[in-house]
């Protein structure tokens, strides 16, 4: 039986479409920049150097926000990282 999506929500979406998640949300057109900031901020020690927010694993390397989420389920899985540019780099 071929499944679409998965547990835990049940996503499902393709390559195109997370890219068009991951602008929206970096460039403040699907969250006000404030909303994004809380979003995008770990929350609680998950391991050394990486926290949990809302739904997203947060770090940093090299002075850059390392952002993401992965989940699997039989013979599916997915990752969404993205890192963010200090704006004092740009």
């Amino acid at each position: 039986m071929l499944l679409r999506g998965g547990p835990a929500g049940g996503g499902f979406s393709t390559a195109p479409d997370l890219l068009r998640f991951t602008n929206a949300l970096v460039d403040d057109k699907l969250l006000s920049r404030h909303s994004r900031e809380i979003l995008t901020t770990g929350k609680v020690v998950f391991t050394p150097g990486i926290k949990y927010g809302y739904g997203f694993f947060c770090s940093e390397i090299n002075g850059h926000k390392v952002i993401g989420h992965s989940g699997g389920f039989l013979g599916i899985n997915s990752e969404l990282t993205f890192i963010s540019i200090p704006a004092t780099r740009l």
